[in-house]
């Protein structure tokens, strides 16, 4: 995230119980293992859910892994651009 200007060191994981009960306009799941576990939020004016591989799972050596990691970025991030960006 560094590599793109977004400093994530202050941030942690959070559970799903932390937003029990919260409202939201959009909660988006990104994994199919976390549609799973919270295929709707009750409590969000929307649910979307776009399924990208998890980085972790890929093989290879660091250089592989790393352009693995940059390629998914880049698939989050037009992704979100074409779904939440500004109409055009």
């Amino acid at each position: 995230m560094e590599e793109i200007g977004i400093d994530i060191s202050h941030r942690k994981s959070k559970s799903l119980i932390e937003f029990y009960g919260r409202e939201m306009d959009v909660v988006v799941t990104m994994c199919d293992e976390a549609k799973a576990v919270w295929p709707v939020d009750p409590w969000a004016k929307e649910t979307v859910h776009q399924s990208f591989p998890d980085p972790y799972d890929m093989v290879g050596g660091d250089v592989e892994r790393l352009n693995d990691f940059r390629k998914i970025c880049d698939a989050i991030i037009h992704w979100i651009d074409d779904h939440f960006g500004e109409p055009g």
